[in-house]
């Protein structure tokens, strides 16, 4: 979820919804055994060698059907990014497994789906698969069955009295299914079914599971115009040098490649094809872990991966992006019931997408200014419980104007601080420190004023966080302007206004909220190399004083009609949204 407050954005987002076409690799589920500990996973960058994943143990142990096997394990992935696991779970029930994940390490419960119940005869359901159509937004699963006498001219033919045919049931939401109805019957014992939908048609690739009187056990294919058939005549056979079944296929670079499972020969083979129609054997250029059995081949984003080879957390990444003395209608994107003049004065495209995409919040409580509101977000706590009223600065001085006939109440003029015993200030877990805790790496960029001078807390790297760019104890910059390296000294200011740990920029032809976007995406893209989730504590000083053009934006300000003074305002708001679209478009990068 994306919140929008008055002065205050979060976006929690996680990297693996922004995967790119390149960030892709080849997921493989699969069983070993008979299936009694269940499903198994390895991943491939080229379709070809495989690694088996988390030491080649389950990621999921079966727990439905009399015999609770997990064989012939089937995935896909929903446009949602919700993976769906079909299987076979005896050797000899009426039905199936179904469990869904978002990671693939967390499962729902597992379900037992009776899909042939109502077949008093009927011996087995084999190997199933789930298919989902984004045109129909339809689930097909479907899978091989023997009922004896249904198909009484190849009864015979098969292993152990079977004589299988393929049946199907679909479903909007896994929850309900239509009537089972038959899928396809080619003329002979089949099983082992996996659909693949290739332009405007259907491809089935099946085992001819015929033992009597002439065996085949080979892989063939048979194409239809819809999902549910009706399905062209089986095709001669793909492979047939040894007995092959579990076919699935995957589309890897410009080519397709056909893999399935030689059980006789104890290894896996495969057959490339770049139409679909010529087919050639590449089994010797296979690697497989051991002992790996029939199984699917799914595309997924590489974080998935990197999430299932522990190198990278299931946690999101969390930027809290604050915008500093913003009034409430000081954007394009309205926070009242109805836009306002106001709203009409500025242009914020990116607070006006995030709002689009999350949450906006049109009434909010609102702390006093500066470092009473910080501490709040640090902590959870509200001022008046942690009595930072007010905005600090110097150790055991209130800002607070002196008043000979009322004396303002003591409070907490020293901001935050930890472990040390400091007076007048509040002690308490921050948040970062927490995160700290569940592996997070902690950024700081920007405006800080959690703690007086002279105090622990006005170092952010005192209060849980990693890394602190440019946060102190001062509310305000010296100034915006790199030029003036960003200090107050260019109009005889005090230096406890200067902004620190900023040099690199001094000199520079540069707005100080472009300066902290920039140290921002370098601090996420180091998080995202080092495979850690990040909490980013981006705090511009702007819109605080003192006001200073952003050249960027100032004139085109002026050609609209706003004064000197208002397009200046208008050019730091506009700089500020500037940073939300920068840090947005490298998330998504």
């Amino acid at each position: 979820m994306k919140r929008v407050f008055f002065s205050l954005f979060v976006l929690l987002l996680s990297m693996q919804g922004f995967a790119q076409e390149g960030d892709s690799v080849y997921l493989f589920s699969y069983f070993i055994n008979n299936g009694e500990d269940g499903l198994h996973l390895a991943y491939s960058e080229d379709g070809l060698s495989w690694k088996a994943l988390n030491e080649n143990a389950s990621y999921l142990k079966p727990e439905v059907g009399k015999d609770k096997l997990m064989r012939d394990p089937c995935i896909i992935q929903t446009p949602d990014g919700t993976f769906h696991l079909v299987w076979t779970v005896s050797w000899g029930e009426k039905g199936i497994g179904y469990a869904c994940s978002s990671d693939l390490i967390h499962w729902s419960k597992q379900q037992y789906i009776p899909v042939m119940e109502h077949e008093k005869k009927a011996k087995n359901c084999w190997a199933p698969e789930i298919f989902f159509d984004e045109e129909t937004e339809e689930f097909i699963i479907f899978w091989s069955t023997t009922i004896p006498g249904r198909f009484s001219e190849t009864d015979g033919t098969g292993d152990g009295k079977n004589n299988h045919r393929m049946y199907y049931v679909t479903s909007k939401d896994m929850i309900k299914f239509n009537q089972t109805a038959l899928l396809y019957d080619p003329g002979f014992n089949s099983i082992d079914g996996t659909l693949l939908k290739h332009g405007s048609s259907y491809l089935m690739f099946l085992k001819d599971e015929t033992r009597h009187p002439v065996a085949q056990k080979n892989i063939r294919v048979s194409i239809a115009n819809a999902m549910t058939g009706p399905w062209s005549p089986a095709s001669e056979p793909i492979y047939d040098k040894d007995w092959a079944e579990g076919p699935t296929i995957g589309r890897i670079g410009e080519r397709w490649i056909l893999s399935f499972d030689r059980y006789t020969a104890n290894s896996f083979g495969a057959m490339s094809s770049t139409d679909l129609e010529h087919w050639e054997d590449i089994s010797d250029q296979l690697s497989f872990p051991e002992g790996t059995r029939h199984g699917s081949i799914l595309k997924v984003s590489r974080s998935v991966v990197d999430i299932l080879r522990g190198q990278q957390s299931t946690n999101p990444n969390i930027i809290l992006f604050y915008v500093d003395d913003m009034g409430w209608q000081d954007s394009s994107e309205p926070f009242h019931t109805e836009e306002t003049q106001l709203n009409k004065n500025y242009h914020t495209p990116n607070m006006e997408q995030l709002a689009k995409e999350g949450m906006k919040f049109t009434q909010a409580y609102a702390c006093a200014v500066c470092s009473p509101s910080r501490i709040s977000l640090m902590t959870g706590m509200n001022a008046a419980r942690h009595m930072v009223t007010n905005w600090t600065l110097r150790k055991n001085k209130s800002p607070d104007p002196e008043n000979k006939d009322i004396t303002p109440p003591e409070w907490n003029m020293n901001g935050m601080t930890q472990g040390e015993e400091v007076p007048l200030t509040t002690r308490a877990i921050t948040l970062p420190q927490l995160l700290n805790e569940s592996g997070y790496r902690c950024i700081h960029v920007g405006k800080a004023h959690f703690g007086a001078i002279g105090t622990p807390g006005e170092n952010p790297l005192n209060l849980g966080f990693d890394v602190n760019i440019a946060g102190h104890a001062a509310g305000g910059p010296g100034s915006y302007l790199g030029e003036h390296n960003f200090s107050a000294s260019w109009r005889d200011g005090g230096h406890i206004w200067d902004v620190p740990g900023l040099e690199k920029y001094h000199g520079q032809d540069i707005f100080l909220s472009e300066a902290l976007t920039i140290e921002a995406n370098m601090e996420i893209d180091r998080a995202v190399e080092d495979k850690n989730p990040f909490y980013l504590y981006l705090s511009h000083y702007a819109i605080h004083a003192p006001w200073e053009k952003d050249k960027r934006y100032f004139q085109k300000y002026l050609d609209e009609g706003l004064s000197e003074f208002e397009a200046t305002y208008a050019s730091m708001i506009e700089g500020m949204d500037r940073s939300l679209g920068d840090i947005m478009e490298n998330l998504k990068q």
